[in-house]
C-alpha cells in the first residue's frame, strides 16, 4: 500500500509550554480544527470505531513514556 499525501496532517496544533510551571497546553479549538481537518468529510465511527477504547489506549502508552 502506497503512502497518501500529509498535507492534512501538517501544521500540527501548536502547543504551549510554560517552563516555570513545566505545563503543557494547546488551544481546544486549533485542536478540534486539526482533528476536522484530518478526518473531514468522514465521521470518526468511520476511522475509529472505538473513539474512547483508542483514546484510552493512548493515554496509557503516553502515561508509560
Amino acid at each position: 500500500m502506497r503512502a497518501g499525501p500529509v498535507d492534512r496532517l501538517l501544521p500540527l496544533p501548536t502547543i504551549h509550554f510554560d517552563a516555570l510551571s513545566k505545563r503543557v497546553t494547546q488551544d481546544p479549538t486549533e485542536v478540534r480544527r486539526y482533528v476536522g481537518r484530518i478526518v473531514s468529510p468522514s465521521r470518526h465511527t468511520q476511522v475509529v470505531s472505538d473513539l474512547p477504547g483508542f483514546l484510552r489506549e493512548v493515554a496509557g502508552i503516553l502515561d508509560k513514556a
